[in-house]
């Protein structure tokens, strides 16, 4: 085992590819994969798995690169200190988030803070297992998810998996979002059987088991549905159509008066929808993730932000 294996290891989930790591590392793409299967061979276990979509870290995977992680900051740390390298003033964060838009407004704040430094924000939207592999990968410092008595079971568990914590930011009751032109927008309550002959949108899961979905109080395999990666679809589509959504409760600035609105959905038992934020189990958060956490804090307190 050699630290320039670690330092590929690093990087590739860093990167999350093997022809952006090579161009960071400026070492060729087969040099990279070659080091990694020697390292896999001497460790007796594979690190990553690859098919054609691409490279994912197997659960030991992630474990030994929890560990090489730690072993390459030492090393940084001790280049620092003993060549007294000079520090690049560079602030960087990186986050995975749901849907969310008080994560949004947090980016902006914190941008707007940091104004007189030099820095580097990542935000990256997606699906819950693409915010949990990229949390226990360390790609990123934070990951915000959302998740239900229904499937709270299943989450914890993964959480538990990948050496994760969830700290609760919030709780909200399960609302819809319609169009302000909707049939049932003057509904003070809606129930799911209400719901049902009109067309859903949700975000596309795609392989993921059914338990890291948001969309886990609708009636099985709905006769009308539409599924969308991004969050400007998802709304375009509901303001120009009788579809809805699932979600929070809090509206995107500006759509509240003129284009969307929400109404809670009644539900047979008492259930919330728990939204908050992911680390490595005893990550040690830096001062900007902290300032980031008070801003998302701000945002969803205002409740004039967005999570469809």
């Amino acid at each position: 085992m050699t630290l320039q294996q670690l330092q590929y290891l690093v990087a590739l989930a860093e990167s999350n590819s093997i022809n952006q790591a090579a161009q960071n590392l400026f070492v060729s793409q087969s040099g990279i994969s070659k080091a990694i299967k020697q390292l896999e061979s001497e460790l007796g276990f594979p690190l990553l798995e690859r098919s054609s979509r691409g490279i994912t870290f197997t659960s030991r995977g992630t474990e030994f690169l929890h560990d090489a992680y730690s072993l390459i900051k030492q090393f940084h740390t001790m280049q620092d200190h003993y060549l007294q390298t000079e520090p690049q003033g560079m602030i960087t964060m990186s986050i995975t988030s749901r849907y969310y838009i008080f994560v949004a407004k947090a980016v902006a704040k914190m941008a707007n803070l940091l104004k007189e430094h030099n820095y580097f924000i990542r935000l990256q939207e997606g699906k819950v297992s693409d915010i949990i592999q990229d949390v226990a990968a360390r790609r990123s410092q934070l990951g915000f998810i959302s998740y239900y008595d229904t499937n709270a079971e299943f989450i914890q568990h993964e959480l538990e998996r990948f050496n994760l914590e969830f700290h609760s930011l919030c709780s909200n009751q399960l609302h819809v979002f319609l169009s302000k032109n909707h049939t049932l927008a003057k509904e003070p309550n809606i129930t799911l059987s209400m719901l049902s002959p009109y067309p859903y949108i949700f975000y596309d899961g795609g392989n993921d088991p059914y338990g890291y979905t948001e969309e886990v109080f609708f009636p099985v395999h709905p006769q009308k549905s539409i599924a969308v990666s991004d969050r400007s679809s998802m709304l375009n589509i509901i303001r120009h159509s009788e579809c809805y959504n699932l979600g929070s409760g809090w509206l995107l600035e500006g759509y509240s008066e003129s284009d969307l609105i929400t109404r809670p959905l009644s539900l047979p038992a008492d259930t919330t929808m728990q939204v908050g934020w992911i680390t490595k189990r005893g990550y040690m958060l830096d001062a900007e993730c902290e300032q980031f956490l008070k801003f998302c804090q701000e945002a969803q307190d205002d409740c004039c932000t967005g999570s469809l």
